[in-house]
């Protein structure tokens, strides 16, 4: 039979078993938040890139995918279908923006001047400077085939 000295008997002390406690709590937030960034990532993907697929697949000449404004920033995002477009101008809040707006075609970057000749199946980014503090803009781009409006909110 075997005798256990009581004073042998040595647990964990309460400060090590909460410090323990906290780190596996700390490693299980740490993988949920990278799972649930990871996961956010992977539908923002997705969805842009059905979005663009969509307005590709349904031939229009030119369809807006996003309008934001960042800090004092107005970014508009296009793209055209099976068709070109001619981009001939930028209005804000029912102002010409055209010559203050930088332009940028597949990664290329252009001024629409007195027309910008855009390819068939193309994104296009558009930067427009504002007023400091514009929470809301409307934008309207004039191309070829008529014109596209967007509702540009701030985000941030």
């Amino acid at each position: 039979m075997v005798r256990v000295r009581v004073g042998f008997m040595k647990g964990v002390s309460p400060l090590v078993s909460s410090l323990i406690l906290v780190l596996v709590v700390l490693g299980v937030g740490a993988y949920v938040v990278a799972y649930a960034i990871a996961t956010l990532d992977r539908v923002k993907q997705e969805f842009s890139s059905s979005l663009a697929r969509e307005v590709s697949e349904e031939s229009h000449d030119l369809g807006i995918l996003a309008t934001y404004i960042n800090g004092s920033t107005l970014y508009v995002l296009l793209a055209t279908g099976d068709t070109p477009a001619v981009l001939q101008g930028v209005y804000v809040n029912g102002s010409e923006y055209t010559p203050m707006c930088l332009v940028e075609v597949n990664g290329v970057s252009k001024t629409v001047g007195s027309g910008l000749y855009v390819p068939s199946n193309s994104f296009i980014a558009i930067q427009c400077p504002l007023p400091p503090g514009s929470s809301c803009a409307v934008v309207r781009v004039v191309y070829d085939g008529g014109w596209v409006v967007g509702i540009a909110r701030a985000i941030g």
